[in-house]
């Protein structure tokens, strides 16, 4: 009986197994003109149309096949053309020509019927970011984010502009927070990590920002901005010979952003590191020859701090008048040479008066005799050296492998 019973249900279920077939075969003669010479596809609608035209748009845009995408609008329905879709996706190929203004056009008629329109923000503040517009960049993505769609992640791309764009104004605290949610949607972010440590370096967050810069270094041991970025943080928190070693692989990768080297420059002349300062802006001297503040400041360094480099002072800041064009820059670096030399002269007259006859003529016998040496003919020794000296003098290898390579 249950044999019987079991055989009643296979056949049961071949049963509409078959009628299944039947059904899926009547179904594709109707469907295919081959198979069923009277079929006719139903008819789409202007709507529809335009609808697979925009997602094929879409699709050549994401691979910014951006020329593509502007030969197929002009298949587009007229009545469309003046849709949010259409004017979208031409702010998009805007974008990409770098015709910012109309970008601008665009997304503002899009605007008067949709100011909630989150792309037409988004592609709005790229436009001003690209402009340098930073204030109305700022806000256009401020309301991007804000009437961004729930079920849409953030713009990878327009935090980070955002980011770079407070750093640029120096609004630390704003741009902490936009690294941190960039980090929050992905770990593995080298760039946000960098800066989020350059930005707690600033804020003087030192605990947090070593180990943001730790983790940048450790996702990207040879990208030189983490260099830069903990020489910075080495000179803030007085960790001196740490910096010099920092600043040693930043110039092994050849580092070229002239303002970061500016001011690691600047906090090295702070604490007295003179001569490697003088190197520094002689490295940005040679990225930008005709750059008058790096003749000035070497000059100054030289001239100033530098006793046996006096002479090379005037000589960098001839150099100088002769390649910097600017004409602000030639007056300044010629008051400086005329004032150079006028202190120079100054001091060979008032040596010339400090300086007599009876000085000139004291005896060997009186020299030996008096202070300037011993009773052996030796020179006295005004002081011993210090615990810190001798360890000046055992880190002076590392400060010599800093500026040998900054010359280089």
């Amino acid at each position: 009986k249950e044999n019987e019973k079991k055989a009643k249900e296979n056949e049961k279920d071949k049963e509409k197994q078959a009628q299944l077939e039947l059904e899926i075969a009547e179904s594709l003669k109707k469907g295919n003109p081959k198979l069923n010479p009277h079929y006719q596809p139903p008819e789409l609608s202007i709507a529809q149309c335009d609808s697979i035209w925009f997602d094929t748009i879409n699709l050549f845009n994401s691979y910014n096949f951006y020329e593509i995408s502007e030969k197929l609008l002009n298949y587009v329905n007229e009545e469309s053309k003046s849709a949010p879709d259409f004017r979208i996706t031409q702010a998009k190929i805007f974008l990409f020509r770098k015709d910012y203004d109309k970008v601008i056009e665009e997304c503002d008629q899009v605007l008067q019927n949709s100011p909630m329109s989150y792309l037409a923000h988004l592609l709005k503040g790229q436009a001003y970011y690209y402009m340098k517009n930073y204030t109305d960049a700022e806000s256009s993505y401020i309301r991007a984010i804000r009437f961004k769609p729930q079920e849409i992640p953030f713009d990878l791309e327009m935090l980070t502009k955002l980011g770079l764009l407070y750093i640029h104004t120096e609004s630390w605290y704003n741009a902490k927070v936009i690294f941190q949610q960039i980090l929050r949607d992905s770990v593995e972010h080298s760039f946000a990590w960098r800066y989020l440590g350059f930005v707690l370096t600033k804020l003087g967050e030192y605990d947090q920002a070593e180990k943001a810069l730790t983790q940048a270094n450790l996702l990207d041991v040879e990208n030189p901005t983490i260099w830069a970025y903990l020489t910075l943080f080495c000179l803030h928190t007085k960790r001196r010979n740490q910096a010099i070693e920092c600043l040693n692989e930043l110039i092994k990768v050849n580092f070229r952003d002239i303002e970061l080297l500016r001011e690691i420059a600047s906090l090295f002349m702070q604490i007295g590191e003179y001569e490697l300062t003088a190197n520094i802006y002689m490295k940005i001297k040679s990225f930008i020859p005709d750059d008058a503040d790096s003749y000035l400041k070497i000059a100054d360094i030289y001239f100033n701090h530098i006793e046996s480099k006096k002479k090379e002072a005037i000589e960098i800041l001839k150099e100088g008048k002769e390649r910097v064009f600017e004409d602000q820059g030639k007056e300044d670096i010629e008051e400086t040479i005329n004032e150079y030399i006028g202190k120079e002269d100054m001091k060979i007259t008032m040596g010339k008066i400090h300086t007599g006859e009876d000085d000139l003529n004291l005896s060997e016998s009186q020299i030996k005799g008096g202070e300037l040496f011993d009773e052996e003919g030796e020179e006295h020794k005004e002081f011993e050296k210090s615990e810190e000296q001798k360890e000046e003098e055992n880190n002076m290898s590392g400060k010599k492998e800093a500026i040998d390579n900054v010359s280089k």
